[in-house]
């Protein structure tokens, strides 16, 4: 016994240890508990954190985020067995490099972000909230909203028909107006059904926009004025075309409609509004022309001399100085360069500093935003959007499907599919389903299985014909449970063999959207092919706030979130892609290529930028 503890003591695995101050302003954070626990898997030894009494293994990125260290704290970094010495030397240096960029956090490259550029004490500086990130210098122009007051004296049908054909010309074009024309369609064809002339008309929008006040879709309420504005215009055969400063300025508006988002001229470098909500159309199309615009409680008065808009921070400076001016102008060509950089570059594939390759895709919901995809830069279609494609709440044939998914797929030798996500708040016609006091909690997505089985083999059978032998990928929304999953493959290779089609080239897969899946990946693990994250979904989910709620709100950098996804990605072998709107989010971009994500779905006109920030990470 003794000879064996003699034995055992001089034997003993080396062990070192060194304290490591955590010198970054933004904490332990996700990203660089990620990226530790990534280096610490190449040692050869045993890595271990010490905080506070807990040790944990640094192999573990949930396990060191838990310990819940903060900006400028201590912690030991213990590293045992026989390369212990070498091991250490390496992660002290590693993580002194990590710092260092983490506080740098390559603003150098984010076209979507930019620096703190002065301290905020000055009364002259407005807070507010970014609808779209980004930093501009200009003076401030005030537009006045027009109220819709004196009825029209033009024929009320031919005005209809006006707007009809001029939606249907907005709708064929290839921009991010588009897809909301097609929506102004549908909201268009349903007011005139119902109106007989101009006064009800109003009525019907004031009724329309009573009934959403307060509700998780309040933000609708611009399209039904704004599809109001623009009846009007034709029914008193005027235009209100709005003079814009010919030089750049900053718009100051109380609110602004989707139309007008859509047909600002160039030289609007920037967006102040106090009635535009940050999930409204409008916003969208400010972000997607990559247009800084800010949120604030009241505007400011209109000024000839420059002021800063810096959307990204929050704030808008109405005195700036000299030096501030030269600072804000300096971050502006930057971003400029940066974009042109990024434009140039979108067809290149997107690599880490490291060497690893991080794919690329496109959310897509249509032929017209598919191509908008490939001209982007895209590298597949990670997330196609089917239910886009029942135009005015109907569902199209199969025929017609086929055809839609025909052209499609052409484009692209990587397509996943998206079975119709409909019901919630996007009911359809012939399609009659129990009310529910909270639709967002019931029978959506793949639970409309057992409700109308024969929309889902419709689609299935016009996917599995367009495909022409193309790998594709269907991936079923809203699965909580893997009988779930498997009872929709199950009808789904039910549909193929009925209908006699080859289907060993498709792949199923599924949304993780429902917080439930995170907790039984391993059963999912054995009937899933491949998994997509839509965070807005879990994320409104985890939360228990609706993520179009006009009041309430989530952080998205959260670290609930953050852990969930972490975790996720944790424990499961298959394929992860995420299509949710944190894809997109160049501030996140490392942090989540850390956790081991390798593919990224995102709208067309985020392709470009965030390609380019994946090569500065």
């Amino acid at each position: 016994m003794r000879m064996r503890s003699f034995f055992s003591s001089f034997f003993k695995p080396r062990t070192r240890t060194a304290v490591v101050h955590i010198d970054s302003d933004n904490g332990f954070h996700l990203r660089p508990a990620a990226a530790l626990a990534a280096e610490a898997k190449k040692m050869r030894c045993r890595v271990e954190v010490e905080y506070r009494g807990e040790r944990v293994d640094a192999k573990n990125p949930q396990a060191l985020l838990a310990l819940g260290m903060e900006a400028h704290e201590h912690f030991d970094l213990i590293c045992s067995g026989e390369e212990a010495e070498k091991a250490l030397s390496h992660l002290t240096a590693f993580l002194s490099s990590l710092w260092a960029s983490d506080n740098a956090t390559d603003t150098r490259h984010d076209t979507a972000d930019s620096e703190k550029i002065i301290d905020d004490s000055d009364n002259s500086v407005l807070h507010g909230i970014d609808i779209g990130k980004g930093i501009a210098v200009a003076p401030l122009y005030r537009a006045e909203t027009d109220e819709c007051l004196d009825i029209p004296t033009g024929d009320f049908e031919s005005a209809c028909a006006q707007l009809r054909r001029e939606l249907d010309k907005n709708a064929e074009a290839e921009d991010a107006f588009a897809e909301i024309a097609r929506a102004h369609r549908i909201l268009l064809d349903s007011l005139c059904d119902t109106a007989d002339d101009y006064e009800s008309f109003r009525e019907a929008v004031e009724t329309q926009c009573r009934t959403l006040a307060g509700s998780t879709h309040e933000a609708k309420c611009s399209d039904y004025r704004d599809l109001l504005a623009r009846l009007w215009e034709i029914g008193d055969r005027r235009r209100n075309e709005t003079r814009y400063p010919s030089e750049p300025f900053i718009l100051a508006v109380e609110a602004l409609s989707p139309s007008q988002a859509a047909s600002l001229p160039p030289q609007t470098v920037g967006v102040v509004t106090t009635q535009t909500p940050r999930n409204g159309h409008a916003a969208m199309l400010l972000r997607a022309a990559s247009i800084p615009a800010l949120t604030v409680d009241t505007l400011p008065d209109t000024t000839n001399t420059p002021v800063v808009l810096d959307a990204s921070d929050g704030k808008l400076y109405l005195n700036p100085d000299e030096a501030l001016l030269r600072r804000a102008e300096a971050a502006q060509t930057m971003q400029r360069e940066a974009h042109k950089i990024a434009e140039k570059r979108r067809f290149d594939t997107a690599t880490r500093r490291d060497g690893r390759r991080i794919k690329v895709m496109a959310n897509v919901s249509d032929i017209a935003s598919a191509e908008a995809a490939a001209a982007a830069g895209a590298e597949g279609i990670g997330l196609l959007r089917t239910e886009f494609l029942c135009e005015a709440g109907v569902i199209p044939d199969l025929d017609t499907q086929i055809a839609h998914y025909r052209k499609i797929f052409a484009l692209f030798s990587d397509v996943t599919v998206r079975t119709f996500d409909i019901g919630g708040d996007k009911p359809l016609s012939g399609i009659t389903l129990p009310d529910e006091p909270n639709p967002f909690l019931g029978i959506r997505g793949i639970r409309l299985l057992h409700h109308i089985p024969e929309v889902f083999e419709t689609q299935l059978l016009a996917i599995y014909r367009a495909a022409q032998n193309r790998a594709i990928r269907i991936m079923f929304p809203m699965v909580d449970t893997p009988e779930r999953f498997e009872e929709a493959k199950a009808f789904a290779l039910e549909t193929a063999r009925r209908h006699k089609e080859e289907i060993s080239h498709i792949r199923f897969g599924m949304m993780v959207e429902v917080p439930s899946v995170l907790f039984d990946v391993a059963r999912f693990d054995a009937c899933v092919d491949f998994y997509s994250i839509g965070t807005n979904d879990l994320a409104q989910y985890l939360f228990a706030v609706d993520r179009t709620h006009p009041v309430l709100s989530y952080d998205p950098h959260a670290p609930a979130l953050l852990h969930a996804l972490a975790y996720f990605v944790s424990q499961t072998d298959k394929p992860v892609s995420l299509c949710g709107e944190i894809a997109a989010d160049l501030e996140m971009t490392q942090a989540l290529t850390e956790l081991g994500i390798e593919t990224f779905s995102v709208p067309p006109a985020a392709v470009a930028a965030l390609k380019e920030q994946i090569r500065h990470v």
